[in-house]
């Protein structure tokens, strides 16, 4: 605008709108500061995205990694700053939402109880969600199976097999038993009405180490939270949700997304941990995330809830007979 009179000067401008020259020259500054804060952090951002855990990982995650490298670049850089920059730039990631029934629920199956029963577990391997999610294939899908830990997050074991067949479902169990660390805490084993977690064979398995038998009752998603959780995050953050050419292919990524989801990624649920640094503690873990519901409850409330929910971890880690049929 200034430039466009050409009879005019900078001071005459600056007067008229009540600002002094050095403010003027400052924000002139100050712009060049900041597009070229923005081109460092958005080159930081895609380089750190080329690193295996990190391929589509959110803001909260970014800036927890990234932090240090902005103050060692010189400047430092909020969490919502950082998202401002990810928007503008097209840099943020969109989840894909596609549906595929990978739960087969069938009446004729004797049901199990609900154990799980909101507990808030204190220590690892007291209970194990178990889920199956598919992965997409350019002529139909495959199937990965999981066993999650959850106080640790950690994925105990996994396998991606060609069926919904109850195989895939054992060989994880399998995978997961081995590489249990504390044998002597009991176990509860929740999962859904699935017909794999459900079958003699699988739940008989179950029995053979004592793990106690939780099965949802109501169908719903939301029963298995932390099931559903870790199959989005291994979908939107590392990769799972493309559509790969043979099974071969999708075995191989399953792999290196697990080993990233264990080892590399930190969680928000568990102080930024990884699965593996939280398996080894005990204790309640800090959320880096807050709910609505956690923002209103009191400092005496949380603390009357642990203990409740530590004797029903204490109390109700046993077997339980099958009860009715459906």
């Amino acid at each position: 605008m200034i430039a466009s009179f050409s009879h005019t000067t900078v001071a005459f401008w600056c007067a008229l709108f009540g600002y002094s020259r050095q403010a003027y020259y400052k924000s002139l500054q100050r712009k060049e500061y900041l597009e070229l804060r923005e081109e460092v952090v958005c080159q930081m951002v895609m380089a750190k995205r080329q690193e295996l855990g990190f391929r589509r990982c959110g803001t909260r995650k970014l800036y927890y990694v990234l932090r240090e490298d902005f103050i060692s670049a010189g400047f430092e850089l909020g969490r919502d700053q950082l998202h401002g920059i990810l928007l503008s730039n097209n840099l943020t990631i969109s989840a894909k939402r596609r549906s595929t029934r990978t739960t087969i629920a069938h009446a004729w199956y004797r049901k199990w109880p609900d154990l799980r029963q909101e507990l808030l577990v204190l220590a690892s391997e007291l209970l194990w969600c178990a889920d199956i999610t598919y992965v997409r294939l350019m002529d139909g899908f495959c199937y990965l199976s999981l066993i999650t830990d959850e106080y640790s997050r950690e994925i105990m074991g996994w396998c991606c097999h060609e069926s919904l067949h109850t195989e895939g479902c054992l060989n994880a169990l399998e995978m997961a038993l081995a590489h249990r660390q504390y044998p002597e805490r009991k176990l509860i084993h929740p999962s859904d009405r699935g017909c794999q977690y459900c079958s003699t064979e699988y739940t008989g398995r179950l029995q053979r180490d004592f793990i106690s038998i939780s099965v949802t009752q109501s169908g719903c998603p939301y029963d298995n939270p932390m099931a559903e959780s870790v199959n989005g995050q291994l979908k939107v953050e590392l990769g799972l949700d493309a559509t790969f050419v043979d099974y071969a292919a999708a075995h191989k990524a399953c792999a290196e997304a697990i080993r990233a989801y264990n080892d590399v990624r930190p969680h928000g649920s568990i102080d930024y941990l990884t699965p593996r640094q939280a398996h080894q503690r005990t204790g309640l873990i800090s959320n880096r995330w807050k709910s609505k519901a956690d923002q209103g409850m009191s400092t005496n409330t949380r603390t009357a809830e642990v203990a409740v929910n530590l004797l029903q971890v204490e109390t109700n880690c046993v077997n339980y007979p099958p009860v009715g049929d459906f």
